[in-house]
């Protein structure tokens, strides 16, 4: 044949938009000879016109692109709890270079743009290079408590490092606790009691805050529920006994009171069992 193959392995750094050679004569046989199988030296190793090959459009891109994550509106701060996620959501992406941009944990470091699309919790939209783009992510993408960045994949298929910015999904609430004791042991505060003060412990599956509240609020936001709260909420380390104190004469009016708990990403629990 009068085909004859080298091959070139490029490294990280050798880019070229349009692969090419300068000149026909740029095979050097560096001393060695080549032969036909009839034992004849190749004499002419001249290369096709460079041309020919740079209208193939090879392009070698080594360089990976650079993902920007910026966080506003419901994940503002670092977090996006139940209530938001029931709305849907979308946050902003950006890459230095055309391309893809993904959602996905942060923790994955992926390398390869087929794996990373795999885990991938939204619908990946190409982008054009430093164009902030939305990533719109649907009702219930997250099924469990993650942090979340943004992976920049190139036309090329090289994918970036994690986005420096991140933010916790979280969609499950804590689970609160209620210990009775002393004066409420009976599961009753009456008005001698009361005029002592007293004290009850709650406890939080979750670090947090939790909360003493009317037992029927049906509270799912943390703001209403702090507006109702008859105590001092307490902030709480994960599965730790807090006492709550609640000061004389707060409750004015006959009612049943439970403990709430409230995570970082401001998930409300529901109803501690106890009351």
């Amino acid at each position: 044949t009068d085909i004859h193959r080298f091959v070139y392995t490029v490294s990280v750094g050798e880019n070229t938009t349009a692969l090419d050679y300068p000149a026909s004569t740029d095979i050097d046989l560096n001393g060695a000879i080549i032969t036909d199988l009839s034992g004849n030296n190749l004499l002419d190793v001249s290369l096709p016109a460079p041309s020919n090959l740079a209208s193939e459009n090879i392009i070698i891109d080594t360089v990976a692109p650079t993902a920007t994550l910026s966080l506003g509106g419901e994940t503002a701060d670092g977090y996006l709890n139940f209530n938001e996620d029931a709305d849907g959501f979308s946050v902003t992406g950006q890459s230095n270079e055309a391309g893809t941009i993904y959602l996905a944990p942060a923790s994955g470091g992926y390398t390869d743009e087929t794996t990373l699309a795999s885990n991938d919790i939204g619908t990946p939209p190409a982008v054009s290079a430093s164009t902030p783009t939305a990533i719109p992510v649907g009702t219930g993408a997250g099924t469990l408590d993650e942090t979340y960045a943004v992976y920049a994949a190139d036309s090329a298929g090289n994918v970036s490092v994690v986005s420096a910015s991140s933010f916790v999904y979280d969609v499950t609430a804590a689970t609160a606790t209620l210990s009775l004791g002393g004066e409420s042991a009976d599961g009753y505060i009456n008005f001698n009691e009361d005029a002592d003060g007293y004290t009850v412990t709650g406890q939080s599956s979750e670090a947090g805050t939790i909360y003493l509240a009317p037992a029927s609020g049906g509270y799912t936001d943390e703001t209403v529920l702090a507006l109702n709260d008859i105590g001092t909420p307490q902030g709480v380390s994960a599965s730790i006994p807090t006492l709550l104190p609640v000061g004389s004469g707060v409750s004015t009016l006959d009612e049943t009171y439970v403990i709430y708990a409230v995570d970082p990403a401001r998930n409300v629990s529901v109803v501690s069992a106890s009351s």
